[in-house]
C-alpha cells in the first residue's frame, strides 16, 4: 500500500510554454510536413515518368502483337502444306514417267 502513496503523492512538472514558442514549434512542425509531402509529391513524379515509359513499350508491344497476328493469318496451315507437297509429289510422278 506504502508503494501506491508514493505514486499518487508524486508531483507532476508541467511546463508553460508562451503563445510565440508555441507558434514557433507548430511553424517548426508545419515546415517539416511541407517537406515531408514536398518529397512525396517528387517520388510520385518519378513514379508518374516510370509508368509513362511503361505504357509507351506495352502499346508498342500491342502493335507489334497485331502485325504479328496479322502476319500469321497470311501463312499456310502445316496441314495444308502437307497436302500441297502430296500433291506436287504425284504430279511430278506423273510428268517424269
Amino acid at each position: 500500500m506504502e508503494l501506491m502513496k508514493n505514486k499518487s503523492t508524486k508531483k507532476i512538472n508541467t511546463k508553460t510554454y508562451s503563445k510565440d514558442e508555441v507558434k514557433r514549434y507548430l511553424g517548426s512542425i508545419k515546415e517539416h510536413i511541407d517537406d515531408r509531402f514536398k518529397a512525396m509529391g517528387e517520388g510520385f513524379d518519378g513514379i508518374n515518368q516510370r509508368l509513362d515509359s511503361h505504357t509507351e513499350m506495352i502499346s508498342s508491344l500491342a502493335e507489334d502483337m497485331t502485325e504479328i497476328k496479322n502476319g500469321m493469318r497470311q501463312k499456310v496451315e502445316r496441314y495444308e502444306f502437307e497436302a500441297l507437297t502430296k500433291r506436287v509429289s504425284v504430279i511430278e510422278r506423273k510428268v517424269t514417267r
